[in-house]
């Protein structure tokens, strides 16, 4: 059911909790309504929310404290598809999720515009109720060289096959720490616009075990010259569509 992008407040999202609208629903979609804490509490309060397979609060304003409530909520145990961008908790937020054992069956996060920073991208990586997780959409994090690191580093991230790492602060050192990734071996999707890194990182790229694996790559809007476009496009063993990609973006 969708109420994105209408006016719906705290007294609002009460009113509809308590009218039993939300009974059996699979998708409940209220972004861009600013819930607040309060509202988002009633909502997860509600009865007949165990079909629940995918929520998105997108813009809530819910706050650390309300996010952990959500995913201590016996009627979202089997959520599948989560978004929470654009609540700007930083860590806390990360830190909610990431031992929340409502978390252990979400297998697609929306995360973006949260200022996670290094210290949330790792709290995403170490945390043991993130093992399902299949798509990470973490945009515009302040995410750097560390939370690279962290998150190509880490065992949780071993099944993740979509990564989007997209207008976060990685710069040559942080791609190269992706391209060193150690526990990313599903990954088949891969997408790092505006990361503010140029050559350097894409001759990483290049010379990684990452590259062949990828069935997409997205790099465009970084300061990458002729001389990295041609690293990556005869990189051995990469798939036609992405050196297609490089070429037609970059080229």
């Amino acid at each position: 059911m969708l109420w994105g992008n209408t006016e719906l407040g705290p007294e609002d999202a009460a009113a509809l909790a308590r009218c039993g609208s939300l009974e059996q629903l699979a998708v409940l979609n209220l972004n861009q309504c600013r819930l607040g804490a309060e509202g988002v509490l009633a909502i997860i309060d509600s009865p007949g929310l165990e079909s629940l397979r995918a929520v998105h609060f997108n813009g809530a304003c819910m706050g650390a404290e309300a996010m952990a409530s959500l995913l201590r909520s016996p009627r979202l145990a089997r959520l599948s598809a989560l978004n929470v961008s654009e609540n700007f908790e930083g860590l806390g937020i990360a830190s909610a999720m990431a031992n929340a054992w409502g978390m252990r069956t979400t297998r697609m996060l929306y995360c973006s515009r949260n200022a996670l920073g290094d210290a949330g991208a790792a709290a995403l990586a170490d945390g043991e109720s993130m093992g399902a997780m299949r798509f990470l959409d973490l945009q515009r994090n302040g995410i750097g060289r560390s939370g690279a690191r962290a998150l190509a580093t880490s065992p949780v991230m071993a099944r993740l096959g979509t990564l989007d790492l997209s207008y976060n602060p990685l710069g040559d050192a942080g791609v190269r720490e992706l391209a060193r990734a150690t526990h990313l071996s599903s990954l088949s999707t891969l997408r790092i616009v505006g990361c503010e890194f140029g050559d350097d990182g894409a001759r990483a790229l290049a010379g990684s075990g990452l590259l062949g694996q990828l069935g997409t790559l997205d790099l465009g809007s970084n300061a990458i010259t002729e001389e990295g476009v041609r690293a990556l496009a005869q990189t051995p063993g990469i798939a036609p569509s992405v050196r297609g990609r490089i070429e037609a973006e970059l080229g």
